[in-house]
């Protein structure tokens, strides 16, 4: 039983099921990289505050529909482990061509976040899925 105010390890009952994207955008608020990483395996600490987080948690303890875990009011990253993918979308002026997509991914992966802040972008938003069922424990 999921009860508001208690604190709960979720985590997913298959392996690739983590899915974090990140929204950035740079300075003048023009161009946007949507950087997406599929995790094999990822654990959170979830503490419902209300009925309403009840009743998502426990669909996705019982449903294989998954949830969004920045859903919850109350979340944190426990850990995540063996990243498997990396996938980028890229809207806004300057991305018009490939050669500009592929430079910053090549950039991105030589230096990974400060490939955003050399290019004057910041996190705008953050959205963390577990797309199977979950399991859910209670954190004592």
């Amino acid at each position: 039983m999921i009860e508001i105010g208690k604190q709960y390890r979720v985590e997913p009952t298959y392996k690739k099921s983590v899915v974090e994207r990140e929204i950035f955008e740079n300075e003048d608020k023009t161009k946007y990289v949507c950087l997406q990483e599929l995790w094999r395996w990822g654990e959170y600490l979830i503490t419902p505050q209300n009925e309403d987080e009840v009743e998502m948690l426990m669909t996705g303890i019982e449903e294989d529909e998954g949830i969004c875990v920045t859903d919850f009011e109350e979340w944190e990253l426990d850990n995540t482990w063996d990243g498997c993918a990396t996938d980028f979308e890229f809207w806004g002026k300057g991305w018009e061509s490939e050669e500009a997509k592929e430079a910053f991914e090549e950039e991105y992966f030589e230096k990974y976040y400060e490939a955003f802040e050399e290019h004057d972008f910041m996190s705008i938003d953050c959205e963390v899925y577990i797309n199977c069922k979950v399991t859910a424990v209670e954190v004592e």
